[in-house]
């Protein structure tokens, strides 16, 4: 933007104010401080995420004499389970009895990797 469409329009209708004015210093401050604690959250998130590195989680459920489960086991159940948001979690398509790898990734990148077993239900009669 140029800065005679800025002094002209801009600031005399009241849209923007010169830099040096002390509600702009103060919304600078406002976003270097709102910068600052998103940087710190995503530090928390991403030690929350490799704290989960080689962990085993134990799934049970419902399948048929072949192992097959009755539905699947979905990314929110797991994410549920390991207490992070599930957008951060790598998930085979598990329909059957077995052993997976589980993938956190943070911003693309693997963080950690979690063994998922998944076991028949055993019915409590």
């Amino acid at each position: 933007m140029k800065d005679g469409y800025a002094k002209n329009f801009l600031i005399k209708e009241g849209i923007a104010l010169p830099l040096n004015h002390p509600l702009a210093q103060q919304k600078l401050r406002e976003f270097a401080k709102k910068k600052v604690e998103q940087q710190i959250e995503q530090e928390a998130l991403l030690n929350s995420l490799k704290s989960h590195n080689g962990k085993v989680l134990i799934i049970t459920a419902k399948m048929t004499k072949k192992g097959k489960l009755y539905g699947s086991i979905s990314r929110g159940e797991v994410a549920k389970l390991l207490g992070i948001p599930e957008e951060y979690l790598e998930l085979p398509a598990i329909t059957e009895r077995g052993e997976y790898e589980v993938y956190l990734r943070f911003k693309g990148e693997k963080v950690a990797k979690i063994k998922l077993v998944v076991e028949e239900e055993k019915n409590s009669k």
